[in-house]
């Protein structure tokens, strides 16, 4: 995943969540993402932390992209979130569609079909095609120890 304004790229890691409504992005970020990408917060909000603590969080406006290109601008919240630098929510998921094959593999296609049934073989040819991103769940696993 990278996070982009214009040109200019920071690569970081994400948590795809469907139990979060907004994206947040990892503080540790910011300071590459205005000394690289001039992004400032451009206000602040009452979020709460993972932990279920109520904060007042910066907010920012980036545009994620994702491995497969599909890229998102979405208003994102500043909160530790850990070994993760940034942390998918439904803000994003909701705009396309998210599949989970087998429980070894996941797919996300964006913008969302309009006729969801069979969202799996769709999701599958896409794959072959090339236009989605299909990640192995066990690699992702894998990659986090």
């Amino acid at each position: 995943m990278v996070i982009k304004v214009q040109e200019k790229k920071i690569k970081a890691r994400a948590l795809w969540d469907t139990g979060t409504n907004q994206s947040v992005i990892d503080p540790r970020l910011v300071p590459s993402l205005a000394s690289n990408l001039g992004v400032r917060s451009h206000n602040k909000a009452k979020a709460t932390t993972v932990a279920g603590k109520s904060v007042i969080a910066d907010l920012y406006w980036v545009r994620i992209v994702h491995p497969n290109n599909i890229s998102e601008l979405a208003e994102v919240s500043a909160l530790e979130l850990g070994p993760d630098d940034v942390l998918i929510g439904m803000d994003i998921i909701a705009k396309g569609d998210m599949a989970v094959c087998g429980g070894k593999l996941f797919s996300f296609r964006s913008p969302s079909l309009l006729d969801p049934v069979g969202i799996s073989d769709k999701a599958k040819k896409a794959n072959r095609k090339g236009r989605s991103i299909i990640r192995s769940l066990y690699e992702m696993w894998k990659s986090r120890k």
